[in-house]
């Protein structure tokens, strides 16, 4: 969505109250796309609909290293079940950021997943051998998620999400 105004021959409270609508309409644009955004993040993974959460955590691990040369190994431990489709949505979103997040920004070269059935909770652990970083920092407001991204879905299916990193040692 692009507004192109050429007013040359305005000029004091005119110029400057059209600059404000123009502003006021930006400001309203962005936000729309931030919504969509969120929106489009919160429907359900068509890779949900066609394979068990193991399967499709998988999948989407070997998809995101695949073309940057990382290694990346998944296990799976305990008897695998279908969980409630929320639960496994927000786990698959959660490891999808996190897989994400050591390529884009760890300088990982291996990053590992493990997705733990037992007997009353299900854990998903990511890990990776990067560049780590200080998670006491103030997160980037930058238009993404990432890790307060996680910490929201973590919270909206009663789940806790712990962060252990420090320059130079990975994160997990």
């Amino acid at each position: 969505f692009v507004v192109v105004l050429v007013c040359s021959n305005l000029i004091g409270p005119a110029k400057a109250a059209l600059k404000d609508q123009v502003v006021r309409i930006r400001t309203r644009v962005e936000q729309y796309i931030l919504e969509a955004r969120q929106s489009i993040a919160n429907l359900r993974s068509p890779m949900l609909e066609h394979s068990d959460l193991g399967t499709a955590l998988q999948r989407a691990g070997e998809g995101a290293t695949a073309s940057h040369g990382i290694r990346f190994d998944f296990f799976l431990v305990g008897m695998p079940r279908r969980l409630e489709p929320t639960l496994e949505e927000q786990l698959l979103r959660i490891g999808q950021e996190a897989v994400s997040n050591a390529v884009q920004h760890g300088d990982a070269h291996a990053i590992y997943m493990e997705l733990c059935f037992e007997a009353r909770s299900v854990r998903l652990r990511i890990s990776d051998d990067g560049c780590g970083f200080d998670p006491d920092q103030p997160p980037r407001d930058d238009g993404h998620w990432g890790i307060a991204g996680m910490r929201e879905r973590a919270e909206r299916v009663g789940a806790e999400l712990r962060l252990v990193s420090q320059p130079g040692a990975g994160t997990t």
